[in-house]
This record gives structure tokens, sequence and C-alpha cells, in this order.
């Protein structure tokens, strides 16, 4: 029966192997802190800049107040507007700083016959902030 490799080989074997010196070890842990220290850094860096540079939150009655006004805008004098029901308006995201806002009015003319039109609004954020309307059109309905 074989006894096994011998202990003295073992330390030999050890004593060759440069992963097992002390300094080679304590290099090997700096790199990795500091990789460590550095990806904790960068992931810091991240967060905090995609809180900063988040575009501004969209508010509903801010697009349909801008939506209203491009359609009092393009209606034509001494004519009243009614507009519906605010939780009648549909508001679709076109892309980061556009909406499509949809909604319905009628318009009252002082002869007292009332037409009731559709709308489609696009808006856009201005650089300012407030938002501007890109495309309005209005059919009868």
């Amino acid at each position: 029966m074989s006894a096994g490799p011998d202990p003295q080989q073992w330390e030999q074997d050890d004593a060759a192997d440069p992963g097992l010196d002390i300094e080679v070890l304590r290099r090997r842990r700096d790199r990795v802190l500091t990789l460590l220290a550095l990806a904790f850094v960068l992931g810091v860096a991240l967060f905090v800049s995609c809180g900063l540079f988040r575009s501004q939150p969209v508010e509903r009655t801010e697009l349909i107040a801008a939506a209203k006004q491009a359609v009092r805008e393009a209606a034509p004098p001494n004519v009243a507007l009614e507009f519906s029901t605010a939780t009648e308006f549909v508001i679709e995201m076109e892309s980061e700083d556009r909406y499509s806002v949809t909604g319905e009015v009628v318009l009252i003319p002082t002869s007292g016959h009332s037409s009731r039109f559709f709308f489609e609004c696009a808006l856009s954020r201005n650089e300012q902030g407030p938002w501007r309307p890109v495309r309005l059109s209005v059919t009868p309905g």
C-alpha cells in the first residue's frame, strides 16, 4: 500500500508557489479592493446623474390646458367653447417630450347653433419648460 504524497514534497511545492507569497497576496487584495471601490464610485455617479438628468414629470393637467389653449387660439372669434371633461381626454406619448391629446369640443356661436368637433393636438415641450402645440387637427363630429 502506498503511504501517499510526502509532506516534505508539499512544503517544497508551497515554497516554490509565488501565489502564496504574502506580498503577492497583498497586491492582489489591493487591486481587487481598488476595482471594487472604482465600481462603487461609478455606480453612485451613474445613479446621481440619472436623477439629475431625468426629464421633468409630465402633468396631465398641463397637457390638457395646453391643448385647450391651442384649440381656443384656432377657433373663430365670438364663439364659446365647451370642452369635454378632463377624464374624457385621451393622452398618448409619441416620444419622450412629445404627446398627443385627443378630446371633444362644442362650438357655440352667438346664433346659438352648436357644433361638435373632435380635436387632436400634438404637444412638445419647449426648452424653457412650457408645452407648445406642434400640430392641431379639428374634425367635425
